[in-house]
């Protein structure tokens, strides 16, 4: 993202990343360039999914946060390290259902879902296509998808949404996409905008989005923004509250979601 930034403003380097890295950076210190300096392109959106073994003891959500309760800070969930989407997920899971666990991060989505697999961690809660192959293969178990609505993965099957159980339950997934810095000639938006909106909505995309477990979406300009908006608020405060991120939000006025 800083190397897009550094590079001249005139449309030929683009950056690829999820909204809830790009609204993060400033608060963990990396960089004062904010989600409102980028032009945002967002064509794919991934709910996190909550797996275990498919010997697991945790045959429903109930039964995990019952666990959880029971074992305060045992139960070990898997992530792709501090501050990823995955870890993301299960603070916001714990802070809903008042429970602790035992955070164990990995270098990456694909490590995390593989100690799970081989036993090392009871739990991922990591991106859908992460987890895809593993459960396709039948070496995990989906409980619920954290994302609004339920999702089909084929080769799987349908994985219902988190909200079907507890339908005020806060979304939790990661949309991704393409950024370009805001300031470029204004041609060079227009131009993208055009050729994105086609390809968003292409035959490729879809099949794309089908073999991942994703959805398929195509959101830029003012919904973009809106959307960006949102998640940079009840990220940054998060990541603030819990003590990851050293940098209060205040400082980029991004304000707590109520």
């Amino acid at each position: 993202m800083k190397n897009a930034w550094d590079s001249p403003h005139d449309g030929y380097t683009w950056a690829a990343n999820a909204v809830v890295d790009v609204v993060k950076y400033p608060v963990l210190g990396y960089f004062d360039v904010t989600h409102r300096d980028w032009a945002s392109f967002w064509v794919i959106y991934a709910p996190n999914v909550i797996c275990v073994r498919p010997d697991s003891k945790y045959k429903s959500v109930k039964d995990l946060v019952e666990e959880m309760k029971k074992r305060p800070g045992e139960v070990t969930v898997a992530s792709a390290g501090v501050g990823s989407a995955g870890h993301l997920a299960v603070e916001i899971f714990s802070m809903y259902f008042g429970v602790k666990y035992r955070h164990v991060p990995y270098a990456g989505g694909a490590p995390a879902v593989v100690a799970t697999v081989g036993g090392e961690t009871e739990v991922v809660m990591q991106l859908s296509m992460e987890a895809t192959p593993m459960l396709r293969a039948g070496k995990l178990r989906a409980l619920a998808t954290l994302g609004k609505t339920s999702i089909v993965i084929s080769g799987y099957g349908r994985i219902p949404s988190i909200r079907t159980y507890y339908p005020d339950y806060p979304e939790t997934g990661a949309y991704f996409g393409i950024l370009i810095p805001k300031d470029v000639p204004k041609e060079v938006i227009d131009t993208v905008t055009r050729v994105f909106v086609k390809s968003a909505y292409s035959d490729t995309m879809k099949k794309y989005a089908e073999e991942n477990g994703l959805t398929q979406v195509c959101i830029y300009g003012k919904k973009a923004d809106e959307l960006n908006e949102e998640i940079a608020s009840r990220v940054c405060w998060l990541l603030y509250d819990q003590g990851i991120a050293k940098v209060s939000p205040e400082k980029f006025n991004i304000p707590r979601k109520k």
